[in-house]
């Protein structure tokens, strides 16, 4: 009585050896090439499969047999916002909400690939933290970026990252005074000022003249004095939302509240950062907060701290930066699944 074979997808010969009339005539004269031919087949289904692989932290990628190219979705860390200053003991001086981080570019591209080969994905995450608020507050770092490369050799496609928010310092002119968003800025006074839709030069990644249109970044929202509302960042194509822009302080009598932060720049992949508050003016001013952090794998912008308010005792601390949003890598192919760690 026979029994069911359903094959082995591991195993798998480009030839099989048949009987002849040499051979014994019984089974296991013939159930060596059928067993062949049953197995083949069972790896050549497994091998008509489209996968994908995501990475949301650093890993590495084994090409299987059968698999000669890759579609790589892809993005760099988000931008981290600016540092705002805290607030003076001073009449009609003020600091000025920190900048948001502008958010990471996304793009498609194809690389080929040799099976057995082990390939390393990094995911931007090194940098990207939000700038410190205080005495001597800080721009944004630059957001890292996202990089598919062989294991220990050359890098085969780089997704940059988002452009970290600028911070501005103390002033009583409120009509030349504010602090800019990660992204390219355009000219003007603060009142008129907008964030660029792209905030950088992101070529079009391709290899073997397979091109792909990436998605432009959303630029972060400018960080304002207290009598020019704080911007919020930029949306994205993909239909996430910039970082609210925050509330600056209230003012009581000359002493000022402080600007408030911008909002981050939405990613391809979550909503920017919300920017920070204001402190309020007073006696003694109030401590602006602190901008906050885009979600993990957005790549998207942190939004800028928000300054401290003023006081004729003592003027409030300045929030800090929120942390850009860390990238992300999708592998696409059809065939063979792969060793991922």
């Amino acid at each position: 009585m026979g029994s069911p074979y359903t094959g082995n997808d591991a195993s798998f010969s480009p030839t099989q050896t048949l009987p002849d009339d040499g051979d014994a005539e019984d089974a296991a004269s013939v159930n060596v090439p059928f067993e062949g031919i049953i197995d083949d087949l069972a790896f050549l289904k497994t091998c008509s499969v489209a996968r994908t692989d995501v990475f949301l932290v650093d890993g590495t990628w084994t090409c299987p047999d059968t698999v000669v190219g890759l579609w790589l979705w892809g993005w760099g860390q988000g931008g981290g916002g600016a540092g705002a200053p805290l607030g003076l003991v001073a009449n009609d001086e003020w600091g000025a909400g920190g900048g948001a981080g502008g958010s990471a570019s996304a793009s498609w591209v194809y690389v080929p690939v040799t099976p057995g080969t082990v390939y390393e994905v990094i995911i931007g995450a090194s940098a990207g933290a939000g700038g410190a608020g205080g005495v001597t507050p800080a721009d944004g770092d630059d957001g890292a970026d996202t990089i598919f490369k062989i294991s220990g050799g050359a890098t085969l496609a780089t997704f940059k990252g988002g452009q970290g928010g600028k911070f501005a310092g103390l002033t009583s002119d409120a009509n030349i005074f504010y602090a800019t968003p990660g992204g390219t800025s355009v000219a003007g006074s603060p009142k008129a000022h907008v964030q660029a839709v792209d905030h950088g030069t992101y070529p079009i990644y391709a290899l073997n003249a397979v091109y792909a249109l990436p998605v432009p970044p959303g630029g972060g929202g400018n960080g304002t004095t207290n009598h020019v509302l704080s911007a919020a960042g930029a949306g994205s194509p993909q239909g996430f939302a910039g970082g609210a822009a925050g509330t600056r302080g209230t003012n009581s009598g000359s002493t000022r509240g402080g600007g408030a932060g911008g909002g981050g720049g939405a990613g391809p992949g979550g909503d920017g950062g919300a920017g920070g508050n204001g402190g309020n003016g007073g006696a003694t001013g109030t401590a602006g907060t602190a901008g906050a952090n885009a979600a993990a794998n957005t790549g998207a912008g942190g939004g800028g701290g928000g300054a401290g308010g003023h006081g004729t005792v003592a003027g409030g601390a300045g929030g800090a930066g929120g942390a850009g949003g860390t990238g992300q890598l999708a592998a696409s192919y059809v065939g063979r699944q792969a060793v991922v760690t």
